[in-house]
């Protein structure tokens, strides 16, 4: 117990040491997050707690943007928080709990619609219905793909389940719904007409989904998928899967569609003038590249005076100056457009 007692002193000392914060244009939004201890391993409960709140946060910066959908909040979308201080940390029944404020990226709040050109939404689900215990785990592994491949993540739903009682009611499904993250909960209803025909099985299996999210109940879809296989088990597995990709095709295209996103890429040639050393012009293109502000970039040509890259974007002209223009306090630049050339003249920065 002293053991474990000075490793979380050490923690929260170390936590008040490395949290940061970038105060320029900054907008600050809260989020909290928890991690149960397990096996006496605080730092790893901490690293996941921490994570947690930072995502919280992102979610919660979604959240209060107008006219936006929050997508599934992954490890990808930290790095649109360019800081952070920590508000809050304690330890409490074997749990480490964090309180955060993000700093969100202004470029990011500026041109959410470019950044969740990957995103994904958070479902639980169950599989109920005319169906043996011992095929169930089968078809929630079957329906945690089929889903996925439609963009809805079930990262959430070993916990979801673990809620409930082997045999749930509808009543029981959203109760445990409620104290998760996802956003939609799916209640699947299996019911399987199977066939032996000598040594084959042919079966008809409808599948009966019903959408929830936090505020709205969704229609209903039905579907009945058919298969032949060489077991019982087998039949219903692939009638399932065909089923339920028919199923979730039709919400994601018509129920619950993901956010809209620009995809329209433009190529710009970009030429850089009165820089100090080339390598610095291209660390700050490989920086550009990872905000996502260039989707990508070749080098044409460079020599002491200039470098000319071809980058791709998928912002217009007038967005791409308004990202370059909140940059360029920070690495000294001037960003212009002459022609379809891209201009950045670094002749303000400091040289050392």
């Amino acid at each position: 117990m002293n053991h474990m007692r000075k490793t979380i002193i050490c923690l929260l000392i170390a936590a008040a040491l490395f949290s940061f914060t970038d105060k320029a244009h900054a907008v600050f939004i809260e989020g909290r997050g928890s991690s149960v201890i397990h096996e006496s391993n605080v730092k790893a409960a901490d690293m996941n707690a921490k994570e947690n709140a930072l995502k919280n946060a992102m979610r919660n910066f979604f959240s209060s943007a107008d006219n936006t959908s929050t997508p599934e909040i992954t490890n990808e979308f930290l790095k649109f928080i360019t800081g952070y201080k920590i508000i809050n940390r304690y330890v409490q029944d074997n749990t480490v709990f964090y309180v955060v404020s993000a700093d969100m990226d202004e470029i990011a709040m500026g041109n959410l619609n470019y950044y969740i050109r990957e995103a994904t939404n958070s479902v639980v689900f169950e599989v109920a219905g005319n169906i043996k215990d011992d095929i169930k785990p089968l078809l929630r592994k079957t329906a945690a793909e089929v889903l996925q491949q439609q963009r809805f993540t079930a990262s959430n739903n070993q916990d979801f389940l673990a809620e409930m009682s082997d045999s749930p009611k509808p009543a029981d499904m959203m109760a445990a719904f409620a104290v998760t993250p996802a956003q939609y909960l799916f209640i699947i209803t299996v019911n399987p007409d199977t066939r032996q025909e000598g040594e084959i099985f042919s079966c008809d299996t409808e599948v009966y989904i019903k959408p929830y999210s936090r505020d709205k109940e969704f229609p209903a879809v039905k579907v009945t998928g058919k298969a032949i296989q060489e077991t019982d088990d087998l039949c219903v597995a692939e009638a399932f899967r065909s089923s339920l990709y028919t199923a979730a095709e039709y919400i994601r295209t018509n129920l619950i569609p993901l956010p809209e996103t620009v995809n329209t890429v433009t190529k710009y040639t970009v030429t850089a003038v009165n820089f100090g050393k080339f390598a610095d012009v291209k660390d700050f293109m490989d920086f550009l590249k990872r905000r996502e502000i260039f989707k990508d970039y070749s080098i044409k040509t460079f020599s002491l005076e200039e470098a000319i890259f071809e980058a791709e974007t998928v912002f217009s002209r007038d967005s791409l100056l308004r990202n370059l223009e909140e940059l360029k306090g920070r690495y000294g630049y001037s960003a212009r457009f002459e022609g379809d050339e891209l201009m950045l003249d670094f002749s303000a920065a400091v040289v050392e």
